[in-house]
């Protein structure tokens, strides 16, 4: 699911989608880092409402905050640390665009507060 998330906003929201970057471009967004938390159970009839933030964008790193949640209780948590990098027999880091950075730039939300 949070996959799709990712997909669907980059096609969407960034006007990046996946096959073209990736067969036109040759330029892929490999996760790097991810750290999940689950801090309560799903049934199969819940539904999940998923937000996306950007919480820091670097020069080709960008990491991303999702949540979902179910009416008003948090379901999971994840941390997603992602590259932009030119695809080939060796993966290489590439500066994010300037375009792609720009539209990166309206998702940033400030990181979330960490309880003591």
């Amino acid at each position: 699911m949070t996959s799709a998330l990712v997909e669907d906003w980059f096609a969407e929201e960034l006007g990046y989608p996946f096959n073209a970057m990736h067969q036109t471009k040759n330029f892929g967004v490999p996760t790097i880092s991810l750290d999940i938390s689950f801090s309560a159970a799903s049934r199969i009839a819940d539904l999940l409402r998923f937000t996306l933030g950007v919480v820091q964008l670097g020069k080709s790193s960008f990491t991303l905050d999702i949540t979902a949640t179910c009416g008003d209780e948090e379901r999971l948590n994840m941390r997603q640390v992602m590259v932009y990098a030119a695809l080939g027999a060796k993966v290489k880091l590439a500066a994010l665009p300037d375009d792609l950075r720009a539209r990166m730039e309206s998702f940033l939300v400030s990181e979330p507060a960490k309880d003591s």
